[in-house]
């Protein structure tokens, strides 16, 4: 284990972290927002947390197709393919394409908050659901499952407590900005 801890990559750190964050700032999204109604100030805080998480996730995507798949759709299908056979029973490659269906849901998830912001509140209860339980079951197979290449090399709870960290910190720079610009003697909820 020393010995891959000296052999330590920081680009690999930084792919893994990068990933850990933007699914930690999809669930912020979520968990700011959940139950909120149309029109609450929370909105432009999900709107935010899904903008960063969309930001990190982009900051992954570019490092691994510029240091492992050399922008090769072709070995980025075989390392998911190779990836996916240590869990499950046959190797498959389709998981780059349900990670690609992932990334554009997500696009359009930030995209929709910000050319539509009033139809992104009031959009159908069924639909926000199904997005964002495609968003976040994806989001935990790819942080658990396929981890990539630094699993070898950094315990899986270092970048979740650097993700609930990053979360925590917006949470309180969220919460102590909304405290500042509210009437004297009323309480944030």
């Amino acid at each position: 284990m020393w010995l891959a801890f000296l052999n330590f990559n920081p680009g690999t750190g930084l792919m893994v972290g990068s990933l850990w964050v933007g699914v930690w700032l999809g669930w912020a999204a979520w968990a700011t927002r959940w139950k909120a109604a149309p029109g609450a100030g929370v909105w432009k805080t999900a709107r935010a947390f899904v903008t960063s998480g969309l930001l990190a996730l982009a900051i992954h995507v570019v490092i691994v197709f510029d240091n492992f798949h050399h922008w090769s759709h072709e070995m980025a299908r075989i390392a998911m393919e190779l990836r996916t056979a240590e869990f499950l029973p046959r190797q498959t490659g389709g998981a780059i394409y349900l990670t690609y269906v992932f990334l554009a849901l997500w696009v359009m998830e930030a995209g929709w908050s910000w050319l539509a912001f009033e139809a992104w509140q009031r959009r159908p209860r069924w639909l926000d659901g199904l997005v964002q339980a495609y968003l976040h079951l994806y989001g935990v197979v790819l942080i658990l499952l396929l981890g990539g290449t630094a699993a070898h090399y950094i315990p899986p709870v270092i970048p979740g407590i650097f993700g609930v960290g990053v979360v925590a910190v917006l949470t309180w720079l969220w919460r102590r900005g909304r405290q500042a610009v509210m009437p004297a003697g009323t309480k944030a909820p």
